[in-house]
């Protein structure tokens, strides 16, 4: 039973690095994205608070309006995360879509590099395909 709960804390801690980690990434290419679309400086905190608040909003529209359907629920969930945006950062509604859309291009593109940094070194050297 002892070497379960070591493995389950490491992979507990394991997460919860991993969620900060990706939180302040988060945060920084919201920042990023701001200074690009409406050329405002914002600090890498308010945008880990705007990423965090974002994806709450995002989490609680998508929960209850997929009730009616999951696209509906992915839609209005959209709007929240971008009326979360457009507020934080002061804004307008189309502002605020190409904040989202430019920080989702960027992490999309940072999260590849990632992966394939740390997942192509373990491929090369034991020959284990991860998934597989």
């Amino acid at each position: 039973m002892f070497p379960y709960f070591i493995d389950s804390m490491a992979l507990a801690l394991g997460l919860i690095f991993t969620l900060l980690i990706s939180w302040i990434i988060d945060g920084f290419v919201i920042k990023l994205s701001t200074s690009v679309v409406v050329s405002k400086k914002i600090s890498l905190g308010r945008g880990m608070a705007i990423a965090l608040l974002s994806i709450i909003a995002f989490a609680i529209l998508f929960l209850i309006f997929s009730i009616l359907t999951p696209v509906v629920g992915f839609i209005v969930g959209l709007l929240g995360m971008i009326y979360v945006i457009k507020s934080m950062v002061g804004t307008g509604w189309i502002s605020g879509f190409l904040i989202a859309i430019i920080a989702w291009i960027i992490l999309v593109v940072i999260y590849f590099i990632l992966s394939f940094i740390f997942l192509f070194p373990l491929h090369y050297t034991t020959g284990i395909i991860p998934g597989h």
